[in-house]
């Protein structure tokens, strides 16, 4: 990823390899990854790893399921 060092990327490969295995709770045979619901360039990790954000984009504006991605990142 772009504009990264090495040592945030390796504190975001196992983040995003555990995010990017998660279904799409409405279409259960994609994930969240396959979607571009999440990917690297939306995942920050700081304070030596201790704090972790994931942003993620809906597939659409008004997506019901929103809440509950954001539970599954969590």
């Amino acid at each position: 990823v772009r504009g990264r060092d090495m040592s945030t990327l390796q504190k975001l490969t196992p983040v995003l390899d555990l995010i990017r295995s998660i279904s799409d709770p409405e279409h259960k045979s994609m994930t969240l990854e396959q979607l571009a619901v999440v990917s690297a360039p939306q995942i920050t990790v700081s304070n030596g790893g201790n704090h972790i954000m994931v942003e993620f984009t809906p597939t659409v504006p008004h997506c019901g399921m929103s809440t509950l991605i954001g539970m599954l990142c969590n």
